[in-house]
């Protein structure tokens, strides 16, 4: 009987450990998206050419980190989900380049919203355990 409680409690420590690492994972990949996207509306709140060089290279980058985390995020996130912020990303780029301003600014918007959204969704609980 011991072997089994040991092994069970084994079993039940290592679930435990991945929805830790779960947890640091999908916090790191969506503070770092979070915080780009802070830095763009920021920058966008000071001018109103959101066709410059700068803002695109800001949008570029955002697009390059979303890009590296979004396979990893695709197996702790529903795909759904990411699907969104990935189309956000891409409109944000199109507004950029054809200097839609309005519509720039609330894609950014909406963009912190999914993350920030995405923060209180993932957090730690006995059902990621079950």
């Amino acid at each position: 009987m011991s072997k089994r409680f040991l092994s069970v409690l084994i079993i039940l420590v290592l679930l435990a450990l991945v929805c830790v690492w779960e947890q640091i994972s999908v916090d790191k990949y969506l503070n770092d998206i979070y915080n780009q996207a802070l830095a763009i509306e920021n920058y966008v709140d000071d001018i109103t050419d959101v066709n410059a060089p700068e803002l695109q290279a800001m949008v570029d980058r955002l697009e390059d980190s979303w890009d590296k985390h979004e396979s990893m995020l695709c197996f702790i996130i529903n795909h759904k989900d990411i699907a969104d912020i990935s189309t956000e990303i891409t409109r944000l780029k199109s507004y950029s380049e054809t200097n839609q301003e309005q519509d720039f600014k609330a894609t950014i918007k909406v963009i912190i919203h999914y993350t920030d959204a995405y923060h209180h969704v993932m957090g730690i609980s006995l059902q990621n355990l079950i």
